[in-house]
């Protein structure tokens, strides 16, 4: 009895240890990344792409890309790049902030994902209807994250100026400062409108380290900081 006991114990553990092996896997090889959302909306001017993810197997990242409806000559283009999770059984969030271009209707967002040793699958593909720049004005005073951060040595960084009551330009100022918060550059100090704008830093002078960037508008300001890698 004992021997038949300890038999089926060995049969039940060497099929457990199957199936533990058999969990994320296919007969090619690793589940591809699985999206549980894929969107697109306007907020404040700007377009967010969102997206989540339940799984990620050797996830580099995923590559934004985007397609233009009204130009009939249009390809798809990549926007930017977000870094993936690697290897992760948890529920993940991702976004990505793409400026209005005046003059377009429709746009269509997807994501090209790519695996670790470069291997490339494609989401499926979503479209958005725009409204013509002048009705999508920023409401808020905005400084977005830098992308890429980090980097090396260029960044870009965005910023929304809101329509004052009075309307007409306003100056804006955006600094950058060190770790100890010595001031290391005055980036951007004139009278701006209203609307959405980018900048690209070059930080081939400045040492590897962290650094805060500030956006100075109407009395606010807000600040933000960006590692600089070399």
């Amino acid at each position: 009895m004992r021997i038949q006991l300890t038999f089926l114990i060995i049969i039940i553990l060497f099929i457990s240890s199957i199936a533990k092996v058999g969990i994320g896997y296919s007969n090619q090889g690793p589940l591809p990344v699985e999206l549980s959302l894929l969107t697109a909306f306007v907020k404040d001017g700007a377009v967010i792409i969102k997206w989540e993810t339940v799984t990620e197997i050797n996830n580099h990242g995923f590559e934004v890309q985007k397609l233009s409806i009204d130009n009939k000559d249009s390809t798809w283009i990549s926007i930017g790049f977000v870094e993936g999770s690697g290897t992760s059984n948890s529920h993940k969030e991702y976004f990505f902030i793409d400026e209005f271009e005046s003059g377009l209707e429709i746009i269509c967002y997807r994501l090209k994902q790519i695996d670790q040793d470069g291997k490339v699958s494609y989401s499926k593909e979503i479209s958005l209807s725009l409204v013509s720049n002048s009705e999508m004005l920023p409401n808020v005073f905005n400084l977005y994250q830098n992308y890429p951060n980090p980097f090396n040595p260029t960044t870009k960084i965005k910023f929304a100026i809101p329509q004052e009551s009075l309307g007409g330009s306003s100056n804006v100022v955006l600094k950058l400062f060190d770790i100890l918060g010595r001031e290391v550059a005055i980036l951007i100090n004139k009278n701006l409108d209203a609307g959405f704008y980018e900048i690209e830093l070059n930080a081939e002078g400045l040492s590897s380290g962290m650094y805060f960037y500030q956006l100075i508008w109407n009395g606010k300001s807000l600040t933000k900081k960006l590692m600089l890698t070399k």
